[in-house]
């Protein structure tokens, strides 16, 4: 009740006709109202029942909205003409909300448009390159300040691919910062020339031992570094002083994520998986070895399958913000070699 009295200006005498239509909510009158405000017509002037029901519908109209246009904004790929034909019809709604008295001026509000997800600019997210339809699924790739996950059991391309994304991000221009806790200075140097003509000078590259360095001392060399694209290969090897394993990898990556926020940069490292049955073609959630607040602690958890067989590896979504899940892609891949070519399995 005191929403009520707040909203009939601290009267404290409750109209009648509040107590009536609280009475009888689905009554011919809230109908009326609710029409009202999906119609953004204002109610009866002279009832001040209508006009507290009128505004508190209208308040719910708005967060409802709300919620729908930041839903729409996370999930990328949207109908940003609807959008802002939503945002329009919210202002006026707002408007009428923002006046002194029905009837009167309204006075400006805050323009609700802010909260329309525009086309990103340049450079706001960044491309995986590890699969067209892939980084077409993200929208582009990560937006900044997103942390991704690529799982994948032993020697089935997590190295190779965080490389690629490496050498191809610091191709475009972009500062990576590759920290690689699995392999050496001189394989990283190798695999880049074959991927490249020669090392993109944006393109730093450090090796660490097994279980040296923790979350928090990983972000403070980043810190100095301030990439737009941090590479962790990979964070099973990171040094967790917890003996609860569960809890210290979640807390690890959302260390991470802090990171990426404050320096509104991506993001990406990979984590074990179990070893695949005989003839599998994709990875499965349940396959992920150890901790699943992995998963849950990312914006993006990516499953990676290698078939030796066909040469071919394989891509599945476990967890997005940017499309559907289970969303699956394949091509060939000549680890040797580096080279890829995308197709259908």
């Amino acid at each position: 009740m005191k929403l009520f009295f707040a909203e009939a200006g601290g009267s404290e005498i409750l109209p009648k006709t509040v107590l009536s239509r609280i009475a009888s909510p689905l009554g011919e009158d809230i109908q009326l109202i609710r029409r009202q405000v999906e119609e953004l017509s204002e109610p009866f002037e002279q009832d001040l029942g209508a006009q507290v029901i009128w505004r508190i519908l209208a308040k719910f109209t708005i967060l409802n909205h709300h919620e729908r246009l930041l839903q729409a904004a996370k999930n990328g790929g949207v109908d940003y003409e609807q959008l802002a034909r939503n945002a329009q019809e919210l202002d006026r709604l707002r408007s009428c909300l923002s006046g002194a008295h029905f009837g009167g001026e309204r006075s400006s509000p805050r323009p609700l448009f802010d909260l329309v997800p525009r086309p990103d600019e340049p450079g706001d997210r960044l491309p995986t390159y590890l699969h067209t339809r892939l980084d077409e699924a993200l929208g582009g790739g990560l937006r900044r300040k997103e942390v991704g996950l690529l799982v994948a059991p032993s020697n089935h391309g997590k190295t190779a691919n965080l490389l690629r994304m490496a050498t191809m991000s610091a191709q475009k221009g972009l500062k990576v910062f590759y920290m690689s806790f699995e392999i050496y200075l001189e394989q990283i140097r190798e695999r880049v020339e074959k991927l490249a003509k020669k090392i993109p000078k944006t393109l730093i590259a450090e090796e660490y031992d097994a279980d040296s360095l923790t979350a928090n001392q990983v972000v403070q060399i980043a810190e100095k570094v301030k990439p737009d694209l941090l590479l962790i290969d990979y964070l099973d090897l990171l040094r967790f002083d917890a003996l609860d394993l569960v809890q210290a990898q979640g807390l690890a990556l959302r260390t991470l994520r802090n990171f990426c926020r404050r320096n509104e940069a991506v993001v990406w490292t990979a984590a074990q998986a179990d070893e695949p049955y005989d003839e599998q073609i994709y990875l499965q959630r349940s396959q992920l070895y150890g901790s699943r607040q992995k998963i849950h602690a990312t914006d993006v958890a990516i499953g990676l399958l290698y078939l030796p067989r066909r040469q071919v590896e394989t891509f599945t979504f476990w967890k997005t913000r940017h499309a559907r899940m289970g969303m699956q892609f394949s091509q060939q891949a000549d680890f040797v070699s580096l080279k890829f070519k995308e197709i259908n399995v």
